[in-house]
């Protein structure tokens, strides 16, 4: 009965071991404490087995079962235990499986409703490509066409069997011809986003061989499409047919342009008619011996001058509405130092006038302005024949102007009054600042001053 006990225990054991060793192979553990207890079966497994083969080497020599001095109660009660942490064991084991399997059941139903959320955006994606009203198509890595939409197999007049593997966007001799490779080549080398209008023209295409020869002007916008590690796999490209639109802006600009050159003619043909009348009034002014009459002539010539130049600068300049204050006056001075001096005065003249430009309707009451005034002074501030006069416009704010003209002649009555003035010319320069609706001041001490505070006007477009 003993050898029969000794057995069990050993079979039992062996069996403990068994199912230890191989369950470890295949299963990491993840409990301490389980460990911790199975191995403490194992070692009390051993205890029973030492104990048990001693009794029986001991029973063997003496050749007699002696009941008192051996307790067969005891080895059976240690096998029985031994059979308990085997049982214990398995219990362990079967948690660690099932929880394994329900760990396993969580995965696959996650991974399960990933992968019907994957095919949903697929589908989602799937059905904006082929719907977009624009032309789209998608490439894969190395630029070559994988899939494309309804609107630009409409386009090119083809079907996917036509493009799909055939067309490269990296070796499209249209793109190249123009210039847009490098931006392509950034696509997929750097992940940036290329954007640029091409003339395609599909029968200049050499890749592959369209049935409709199309010619359209296109708005390409290509994106990268980048994984998780930072790489291109795929980049999509949307086109946007601009053709219309490019083509109506074209004949809007030629006749911007045929309206720029009627405009400059109506300038120029203006300013030559002025030059018409102020030359007869010269010749006229010349024919004529009484030197107050003379004289009168000679304002008039001058001031249609001053309303000439003004045109003169107009169609010299870009915009044919605006002209730059500085130059307009400038030659205005010149002109009158030239009219009213001779080789005897010492009359020196200055300008100081700030660069913003100035529309039409302010420059000419502007320009007459300063004819008025400044052939005043040239005619009746120098006695002897020398002196300095000073022109400034300058920026009071965003929306007013200051107009000095200063001389250090003679001066003005003390009892002067512009506004009962009976000389055509400061009539002129009070109805002129009424006309800019401005603020006039004239003040006559050690030499005379004009200043006209005024609104800027509005420069028109064209």
């Amino acid at each position: 009965m003993l050898f029969l006990h000794l057995s069990y225990a050993q079979a039992h054991h062996r069996q403990h071991l068994s199912v230890i060793s191989s369950y470890d192979k295949s299963h990491p553990w993840s409990n301490g404490l389980i460990k911790e207890s199975l191995n403490k079966y194992i070692s009390h497994d051993r205890m029973v087995l030492s104990s048990a083969a001693a009794a029986t080497e001991e029973t063997s020599e003496r050749n007699i079962i002696n009941k008192s001095s051996f307790s067969f109660y005891q080895i059976y009660k240690q096998v029985i235990w031994t059979t308990s942490g085997i049982i214990i064991l398995l219990v362990f084991c079967i948690l660690i499986l099932v929880s394994n399997i329900e760990k396993r059941k969580k995965i696959a139903l996650a991974l399960e409703e990933s992968e019907e959320k994957l095919t949903e955006s697929e589908l989602f994606l799937n059905k904006v490509i082929e719907n977009s009203p624009h032309p789209m198509w998608v490439s894969d890595n190395k630029g070559t066409l994988i899939r494309s939409n309804q609107a630009l197999r409409d386009l090119l007049d083809v079907t996917d069997d036509d493009i799909v593997g055939k067309y490269n966007v990296l070796k499209d001799n249209i793109v190249e011809e123009q210039g847009f490779l490098p931006l392509v080549n950034d696509v997929f080398e750097k992940g940036n986003i290329a954007q640029f209008n091409i003339e395609w023209d599909g029968s200049k295409l050499t890749q592959i061989a369209l049935k409709n020869k199309t010619f359209v002007i296109l708005d390409i916008t290509i994106s990268p499409i980048i994984d998780s590690a930072g790489k291109v796999v795929n980049a999509i490209c949307q086109h946007k047919d601009i053709t219309d639109l490019v083509l109506s802006r074209k004949k809007i600009e030629a006749s911007l342009k045929e309206k720029e050159i009627l405009i400059k003619e109506i300038h120029h043909r203006v300013k030559n008619n002025m030059q018409v009348i102020s030359s007869i009034l010269l010749l006229q002014s010349n024919t004529i011996e009484d030197k107050n009459t003379a004289d009168v002539l000679k304002q008039c010539q001058n001031r249609i001058q001053s309303m000439a130049l003004v045109h003169e600068k107009l169609y010299k300049t870009e915009d044919l509405v605006s002209i730059n204050p500085r130059q307009y006056i400038k030659t205005l001075m010149k002109s009158l130092h030239k009219t009213y001096t001779t080789e005897k005065d010492n009359i020196v003249t200055r300008v100081d006038a700030e660069g913003r430009m100035l529309d039409i309707d302010t420059a000419v009451p502007l320009g007459l302005i300063v004819n008025e005034l400044v052939t005043n002074a040239f005619q009746h501030a120098f006695e002897d024949g020398e002196g300095k006069i000073n022109v400034a416009l300058r920026d009071i704010d965003e929306k007013r102007l200051e107009l000095t003209v200063r001389d250090n002649g003679v001066g003005l009555p003390e009892d002067f009054d512009i506004n009962s003035s009976k000389t055509l010319g400061l009539q002129l320069v009070s109805l002129l600042s009424i006309q800019l609706k401005g603020d006039l001041k004239v003040t006559g001490n050690q030499g005379t001053e004009f200043q006209i505070t005024f609104k800027r006007g509005k420069v028109k477009k064209i």
